[in-house]
């Protein structure tokens, strides 16, 4: 159906993510070999979607959901179903719109690397004149760090369309779209170029970071963890409000970043190619989002699962589980990355 509708395809070759277990000998990606599973996307596309010989309505519903003809919805984020049994009874139209998250849900990590990453290849494909020049909609985060990446991009944060706000459908003469493939495995090609369009360049001594968590997924014996940080010279990083480029200039000076997962290390991003990444887990939740990040980013990454909370599989109800780690394993991890005490 977008077919006709294509500004730019963009082929994806099949990434190979290595298995993986964690310094502690616990099984953590892949199979229990060492070639590991092909991740394959889809290209990534743009689309300017235009009624006419081809489709004859294009319709924007509250979800942000894209809907061709009254009856089908695009598909291009995921199963996007909250929008299936929404009104279509268009409230207004505009002559082009972008339209770029059809999802009522979203952390820092969906935020930067599905929503914005799309903004940036479309800014990409079409240039930043169209993209600050047409109005957004799509459901909102309601979050600082959204409106701080909004600005950097110089768009309006006021003038972004909020859907779940609608009480009904919007309509163009254009519809700007582009797609995205898993939650866990975002195009290669978009990480990179966020990446390349938000980075500092930076020059100056180098720093090594422990990421705490305030909340959930507490590591909650840190204070018995300083003493080995200091000793490797690891610099504590308490859980406080940044704004964006604070978050930024944080990891972009950072060579060596360590903590319990979460969305701050999203911000890997920002850090440069050969950086270490130490990421932290119970044993019931360790998601692969940031190993399969830090193999796009070319940077080394090792893990470290706790055995006191050890279970069969992924569990969605242990996502937010406190954990404790010892001093002498935290001081075994960093030694099996390479650092030295002092160092």
């Amino acid at each position: 159906r977008l077919a006709p509708f294509e500004v730019e395809r963009f082929p994806n070759s099949p990434f190979i993510l290595k298995s993986l277990h964690s310094v502690n000998h616990l099984h953590f990606f892949g199979t229990a070999g060492t070639i590991g599973k092909s991740v394959i996307t889809d290209p990534d596309f743009v689309w300017i979607i235009t009624p006419g010989e081809n489709v004859s309505s294009v319709r924007i519903v509250e979800s942000g959901n894209i809907v061709l003809d009254r009856g089908t919805h695009l598909d291009i984020d995921f199963k996007p179903t909250k929008g299936l049994l929404q009104r279509h009874t268009i409230i207004r139209t505009e002559e082009r719109i972008i339209t770029c998250w059809p999802h009522g849900w979203g952390s820092y990590f969906d935020f930067v690397l599905l929503v914005l990453a799309k903004l940036v290849r479309i800014e990409s494909a079409l240039g930043p004149k169209l993209l600050q020049c047409t109005p957004v909609v799509y459901s909102k985060f309601d979050q600082p760090f959204e409106t701080d990446f909004l600005g950097l991009l110089g768009l309006d944060p006021a003038a972004i369309i909020d859907s779940k706000t609608l009480k009904g459908a919007i309509t163009a003469q254009q519809v700007v779209a582009a797609n995205n493939h898993t939650t866990h495995f975002p195009s290669p090609r978009d990480i990179r170029m966020v990446r390349d369009r938000f980075r500092l360049h930076r020059s100056g001594p180098m720093r090594r970071i422990y990421v705490s968590r305030a909340k959930t997924r507490r590591v909650l014996n840190e204070s018995e963890l300083i003493p080995v940080l200091r000793e490797f010279n690891i610099e504590f990083v308490p859980d406080v409000p940044r704004t964006v480029l604070e978050q930024i200039e944080l990891f972009n000076g950072a060579s060596v970043i360590i903590g319990p997962h979460g969305a701050a290390f999203t911000n890997i991003l920002w850090a440069s190619r050969g950086a270490t990444v130490i990421e932290l887990f119970n044993g019931r939740y360790h998601p692969p989002y940031y190993y399969y990040l830090a193999n796009v980013l070319e940077q080394h990454y090792t893990c470290w699962i706790d055995l006191n909370t050890s279970g069969s599989g992924q569990q969605m109800s242990a996502q937010y589980d406190n954990f404790e780690v010892s001093p002498s394993d935290l001081r075994r991890c960093l030694v099996h990355c390479g650092l030295s005490p002092h160092g």
